[in-house]
């Protein structure tokens, strides 16, 4: 059996995304009222969005590595004459054979 690489996907940590979202706060406002209505709606609005940007990526992901497991399978297919001599497929064609049997019921008959 033949080992393939499976690609493989970085996907952003639970800190890596806190961090991020830390770095583009602005500093709190004199009116914290209004600033916390305002964040916490700004903090919903970025939960959505990254849990969209996740599920994009990892559908993505998927989708990436189910074309490469294809690309593989593809690959790794036998050739028409290694399936002709599985008898897998048939050699000869209907025409050939009925041909074939002709000619030897003609013989046959002789």
């Amino acid at each position: 059996s033949v080992l393939q690489a499976v690609p493989s996907v970085l996907m952003e940590t639970e800190e890596e995304k806190e961090n991020r979202d830390s770095m583009h706060q602005t500093p709190a406002n004199t009116h914290t009222l209004i600033t916390h209505t305002f964040s916490t709606h700004e903090e919903e609005d970025e939960e959505e969005e990254d849990d969209d940007d996740s599920l994009f990526t990892s559908t993505l992901a998927l989708r990436i590595l189910r074309k490469d497991s294809l690309a593989i399978k593809l690959s790794n297919r036998p050739s028409k004459r290694e399936l002709e001599d599985k008898n897998i497929l048939p050699m000869m064609t209907d025409q050939e054979r009925l041909e074939s049997r002709q000619q030897i019921g003609t013989k046959l008959t002789r």
